[in-house]
């Protein structure tokens, strides 16, 4: 009837299964974010960013020469898919790809890139690094973010040790 005569909810009316289910994201991982309807018309563009998840101390995206909070980076984007790494990973694996983004932003501060192309050019690189990616490919630089997809129109990167996209948000 009342306050008093309440009683707290009880574990067995509580829900036992999560609602919303833990995406899991690992180092190495490729993030791409849809591009907005007006950047679409202004630049013919599908994705508009593009980064590569990085573990420090906690899990981290590498994008644009900087290091941004794996949440930060999702939430500052309406729609992002992820390509999961299907390469084999050492133990060293995490250290390796954190080196590799740490040399591709000290090489960023030595040289002047051009903003298009700065997402792509640090995805592209560390992949390189990491021997994930052929240096040939790499090498003629002007990667975007559509580079980056499965379904990219110019298949200049191969990716074989990438999947398909699955949604993040």
């Amino acid at each position: 009837m009342g306050f008093m005569w309440s009683t707290p909810i009880s574990p067995l009316k509580q829900s036992l299964l999560d609602t919303e289910p833990e995406l899991l994201l690992r180092t190495g991982d490729i993030l791409l974010a849809y591009a907005s309807d007006f950047e679409i018309i202004l630049n013919t563009e599908l994705w508009a960013h593009t980064g590569i998840i990085v573990k420090g101390t906690s899990l981290q995206v590498f994008s644009n020469g900087e290091f941004v909070d794996i949440h930060d980076w999702i939430y500052r984007h309406d729609h992002v898919i992820v390509r999961h790494c299907d390469a084999i990973r050492p133990m060293e694996f995490d250290s390796q790809v954190m080196d590799a983004a740490n040399r591709t932003a000290d090489i960023l501060l030595r040289n002047d890139i051009d903003e298009h192309y700065r997402e792509g050019y640090c995805v592209g690189t560390v992949l390189g690094m990491l021997g994930l990616e052929s240096l040939d490919n790499l090498a003629r630089g002007g990667l975007r973010p559509s580079h980056f997809s499965f379904h990219s129109p110019s298949h200049r990167l191969r990716l074989k040790d990438y999947g398909e996209h699955w949604i993040v948000s």
